[in-house]
């Protein structure tokens, strides 16, 4: 798993996305820009700990993360529940 530090270096500046409906673009500043199905909204990330915080309009949920290559994996609860590319 990755830490706090090592996840703010991997997102910073990127965008995490499945590469066809959605997409989340991380801003320095705590700043997200959410883009689903065509419809872009600005929400909030933050570090705590050695997990990633995401609010993307559907309240916020904090994952661990490990990393292949430029593959994220996010990790509640055990289980990988999302892997997105980082581009």
């Amino acid at each position: 798993m990755l830490s706090g530090a090592a996840i703010r270096r991997a997102v910073v500046g990127h965008e995490l996305t499945d590469g066809a409906h959605w997409g989340w673009k991380f801003k320095p500043n705590g700043r997200l820009i959410a883009e689903e199905n065509g419809e872009q909204s600005s929400q909030r990330w933050r570090i705590q700990g050695d997990k990633l915080c995401i609010n993307a309009g559907y309240g916020e949920l904090c994952y661990r993360a490990s990393r292949d290559g430029r593959w994220l994996q996010l990790w509640r609860d055990g289980v990988v529940d999302i892997e997105a590319e980082l581009i």
